[in-house]
């Protein structure tokens, strides 16, 4: 993880079926010319900075390309092809479970000549449904938590509101193992708040009050 520590907090913030986080990123894009046309072969090289590895791939012949199981950091993109200028895009910063766009547009010269781009990530995300955010090891060491309860980290996270007072998943009774855990994501239900340890299920169902059922 990028520094040493992260939690993932995608808990019921997503209205379809949720697929187990990871715990690495991609980053993927669409090339293409001047013109807007996509342009197919293009060689991607995309260098983690800080440690200084690499890995290539190349566009489809839709123009895109993807690099999954990418460990979260800095990285930088390079986009080149014969006769188009090449170009770099640095500085991406790459977090868990995040799929970084990064599209390129070739301008036609020598490859030999560098084009670096600098551009702000888009603010619509349209590659996934799902919402996600990513709370730092400096949060987490120097935000004021009572009792430590990482849980309570989930409000930083906007959309998020505290659920009702006094109901099970609030600490109130015995049946709920985390106590403080009771939150409402995008006006989810507390009980629709799923909890996964590395990719694994980490929820326990039981029933009450009759035939209702309850995930904590």
């Amino acid at each position: 993880m990028r520094t040493g520590f992260a939690l993932l907090l995608g808990v019921a913030v997503v209205s379809t079926v949720v697929s187990a986080q990871q715990t690495t990123g991609t980053i993927l894009g669409i090339v293409r010319d001047n013109s807007g046309s996509v342009v197919a072969g293009v060689k991607i090289t995309i260098l983690e900075t800080s440690k200084g590895t690499a890995q290539a791939t190349s566009t489809d012949d839709s123009g895109s390309y993807s690099a999954p199981f990418l460990n979260p950091g800095v990285y930088s993109v390079a986009a080149e092809m014969a006769a188009f200028k090449r170009q770099v895009r640095d500085g991406i910063v790459l977090q868990v479970d995040q799929k970084a766009r990064i599209d390129f547009t070739l301008e036609v010269g020598q490859v030999t000549e560098t084009v670096n781009v600098t551009a702000a990530a888009p603010l619509v995300r349209s590659d996934s449904a799902e919402l996600g955010e990513v709370v730092t090891e400096r949060a987490i060491r120097e935000l004021p938590l009572n009792g430590r309860n990482f849980a309570q980290l989930v409000y930083l996270v906007p959309g998020v509101t505290a659920g009702q007072v006094g109901e099970n998943l609030s600490g109130a009774s015995t049946f709920n193992p985390r106590a403080g855990s009771n939150f409402n994501a995008l006006g989810h239900h507390g009980n629709s708040n799923g909890w996964l340890v590395d990719g694994i299920d980490n929820n326990r169902i039981h029933v009450q009050h009759g035939d209702r059922s309850a995930i904590d």
